[in-house]
């Protein structure tokens, strides 16, 4: 699998000692953000989309979180992700 990486952020829990020898073994080439680099973390971005559609306004009668989330999660298109990615890129080649 040459040329596919494993990007992660520098949570306490991604420890690279313990990971990395995993990631290597899958074949993958493990890749570590900068220190609060939401700008580059494209997770982050989308989870700031739903989060913003999920707050939108108080649940009615009939709605629940649940249903909420789903639909916030379903209103994220491929073009929010495209865009997403292709901010995150640009946001690489000025670090």
């Amino acid at each position: 699998m040459k040329g596919y990486f494993i990007i992660t952020d520098n949570a306490p829990i991604h420890v690279p000692e313990m990971i990395d020898p995993i990631i290597m073994k899958q074949g993958y080439t493990p890749v570590y953000l900068p220190p609060y680099s939401p700008k580059l973390n494209t997770i982050k971005q989308v989870w700031a989309i739903i989060k913003a559609k999920v707050k939108r306004g108080k649940l009615s009668d009939v709605e629940t979180l649940t249903t909420r989330i789903i639909e916030a999660s379903e209103a994220v298109t491929m073009v929010h992700l495209q865009n997403i990615i292709q901010y995150s890129v640009n946001q690489f080649e000025k670090c």
